[in-house]
Order: C-alpha cells, then structure tokens, then sequence
C-alpha cells in the first residue's frame, strides 16, 4: 500500500474510532439520566376541579392578609408545602401548617382531625382563626384512590385527590376548589423544592380559573 494512502487509511480509521468512542459516551451518558429519571419520586398535579369563589357582597371587608394553613387530614407533607407556595403565590403572611398545630389547644387539634366536610371547617374556623390571630385558614383533606403500576413495573403511581376550603375568622366559605394530583415513587427520595416550584407554576397558570384574582390574592411576579 503506498505511503500516502496507508496514511489516509490510519487517519480514517482514527477519525472513525473517536466517533464512536464519543458516541458510546453520549449513549452511556444517555443511559444515565434515563436511569436517573426511571428512579426518582415526583409529584404530578392535574388541572383544578370545582373551583368556587364566594359573592362579591360575601367577600367584602375581607382582608386576609395573614392567613393560616391547617394541617392537612390525610398529607401533613402537603400542607407545609402549600403554605410555602401560598407566600409565594399571594405575598401574604402564611402561618405554616407546624406552628398552626403549636398554637392550637388539643381539643381544636382533635376536632381538626375529625373534620371531614367544608361545613366542618366553617365551624372551626373562627376559633382557629382567633386562636393562632390570622384573618383566614386554609384548610384541605387528601383522599386515596387505588394505585396504578406504570413505567413497566419500576414505579408506582398513587392518585390522590385533595380538596381545599379556605375560610374568614368569621367562618365565611370565601373559596374551595379541588386538585387532583398523583405521586409517582421511585427508589429516591421526592425533591420537594421542585414539588414546591412546579405547584407554584401551576397556581400561577391557573389563578384567574381558580378565582384567585377576584380574591385579591395574587401577588405581582413575573414569568411562570
């Protein structure tokens, strides 16, 4: 073989080699973050549902300025996660679902576990309200629907549902709403700090539906 052709040859075959070096990297690579994402929990929120927004003449007079979150019956977890993204959302003063359960007598705490309807929660909220002195109280109950298998077999989805009143310290249903949600399990950990930046996106796309504006509770921001 002539000696510029040999060499020509030797180059290809060089060029040929680190392309697919560089290929089996990126597909290793690849392989990783596919690997990385088939095992980490998430959290994935669904539209709203039965979205209601008192009267204007129900709603007057309203401040709400300070407003408590209850723990949540059924997800504690998603309680401190609402009042961290409430704050946000509202630029309101949020008394978190921990110091609300610190502030509370145990007889208020024990009816707050037994609550079951917004009719319950009208009633307690007055007392609640007073008790831990905020203008109104978030309150929300998570129901369990059976879990689902997906991503062949390497997960598992639990649909879940929560319904959410938020109610005046003078015991005024001012909204309620619902929203679906399902937590996908993995073999890691959720990161609540993405959980807590994907509800927030979510509440801000959807705070007209959701009556939020006609509340008042919108806060000024930028982007989504």
């Amino acid at each position: 073989m002539p000696i510029r052709l040999r060499q020509v040859f030797l180059a290809g075959m060089l060029f040929f080699s680190t392309i697919l070096m560089l290929g089996c990297s990126v597909l290793a690579w690849v392989g990783l973050v596919c690997a990385d994402v088939a095992t980490c929990s998430d959290v994935e929120f669904d539209s709203f549902e039965q979205a209601w927004v008192a009267p204007p003449g129900a709603r007057q007079q309203v401040p709400l300025k300070h407003i408590g979150v209850a723990p949540f019956i059924g997800d504690m977890r998603m309680a401190e996660w609402w009042a961290s993204v409430l704050a946000q959302a509202t630029d309101r003063h949020v008394v978190s679902p921990a110091e609300v359960s610190s502030r509370l007598a145990p007889n208020v705490l024990t009816q707050l576990t037994q609550s079951t309807t917004d009719q319950d929660d009208i009633a307690l909220a007055p007392q609640l309200c007073r008790d831990i002195q905020v203008d109104g109280a978030l309150f929300g109950r998570v129901v369990r629907q059976p879990p689902q298998k997906a991503f062949w077999g390497w997960k598992e989805r639990y649909p879940k549902r929560l319904y959410l009143h938020l109610v005046s310290a003078e015991g005024i249903l001012l909204w309620k709403g619902e929203l679906p949600f399902t937590v996908v399990k993995g073999t890691k950990d959720i990161d609540e700090d993405v959980v807590k930046r994907t509800l927030l996106t979510h509440i801000r796309t959807h705070e007209k539906e959701l009556g939020w504006v006609e509340l008042g509770l919108v806060a000024a921001h930028t982007g989504s």
